[in-house]
């Protein structure tokens, strides 16, 4: 496996690829669809925990690790079964959700998985997101609440790693809550450095 299938922007590039091209349209088949990226990258060479896959759910969305954590002993002997215990990349995506109906709601739920992901000791973490903008707010309230989570990881001074922030766009179409869209320019990449002092688009 190359060197590079945990580097953020290499990680940014398949999923923005991966989602245009199958085109989900809703916000469940978008949350599946993510799923389904990390599980195809890193199933053969990892353990991939999470909705859907060979794995359930654990702790967060999704999980890349190298051992099974609901397999850690063995059924006679209950010595460990791994050799190692390592988690290469955590993921959550939270694209609306409960109470997703403002822009304070989505923000919420946003953060609540923010601080999930940064309590997981892992070496790369994935933030996927969307929000709502206030009517006062100018076009830059994507960069800001952006911000916002990079002043939250700065808030948790052990971390390494920084985070790799992936935005997509949502808006209220239909109904009050929040609905994202898939397309070219609805798909932002972010990343907070290890330092957490700066944040670069990707």
């Amino acid at each position: 496996m190359s060197s590079d299938q945990f580097d953020y922007k290499h990680i940014y590039s398949g999923l923005r690829a991966h989602l245009i091209t199958e085109g989900a349209q809703d916000t469940k088949e978008i949350t599946a669809s993510i799923k389904l990226f990390f599980c195809q990258k890193y199933n053969i060479d990892y353990k991939i925990l999470c909705s859907g896959g060979t794995h359930s759910e654990y702790m967060v969305d999704v999980l890349v690790t190298s051992f099974n954590p609901k397999q850690i002993f063995q059924q006679k002997t209950l010595d460990l079964v791994p050799e190692t215990f390592r988690t290469h990349l955590a993921v959550e995506s939270e694209l609306g959700g409960t109470g997703a109906s403002s822009p304070y709601g989505v923000m919420k739920n946003v953060g609540e998985d923010f601080v999930k992901l940064l309590l997981v000791r892992a070496d790369r973490r994935v933030m996927i997101m969307t929000s709502l903008p206030y009517a006062h707010e100018a076009e830059e309230h994507v960069e800001r609440r952006v911000e916002s989570l990079r002043q939250l990881y700065g808030h948790f001074p052990t971390l390494s790693s920084g985070v790799l922030v992936v935005h997509i766009e949502g808006g209220q179409p239909k109904s009050t809550q929040v609905q994202v869209k898939i397309g070219e320019s609805t798909i932002r990449g972010f990343l907070i450095p290890e330092n957490g002092k700066s944040v670069h688009e990707l």
